[in-house]
C-alpha cells in the first residue's frame, strides 16, 4: 500500500479533517497516482470530503479536461460556483 494511500485511508477512518484543505491536497496527490481518478472523486463527493474548496472541482475538471470529458469538466467548475466554492 503506498503511503497516500495509508495516509488518507488513516485521516478518513479518524474522520476528523473532512473540512481541512490539506487533507484534500493528500486526496488529490492520490487521485493523481491512480489509473481511474474518477473513482477518488466520486468517493470524497459520496463522503463529502473538500466540497467546500475551489480545489475540489478543479482537480476535477482537470482529470475530465486530460481524458477529453470537455462537457462533463465544464459541468464540475459550475457546480463549483453552484456551491460557492
Amino acid at each position: 500500500m503506498s503511503l497516500l494511500e495509508r495516509c488518507t485511508d488513516d485521516l478518513f477512518q479518524r474522520g476528523q479533517h473532512f473540512k481541512d484543505i490539506r487533507f484534500l491536497r493528500v486526496w488529490i496527490q492520490r487521485a493523481d497516482s491512480c489509473r481511474d481518478p474518477e473513482d477518488v472523486f466520486r468517493f470524497l463527493e459520496v463522503h463529502q470530503i473538500g466540497q467546500d474548496f475551489a480545489l475540489f472541482y478543479e482537480a476535477r475538471a482537470l482529470c475530465l479536461e486530460k481524458r477529453g470529458s470537455h462537457r462533463d469538466a465544464m459541468a464540475a467548475y459550475e457546480l463549483g460556483i453552484a456551491n460557492m466554492a
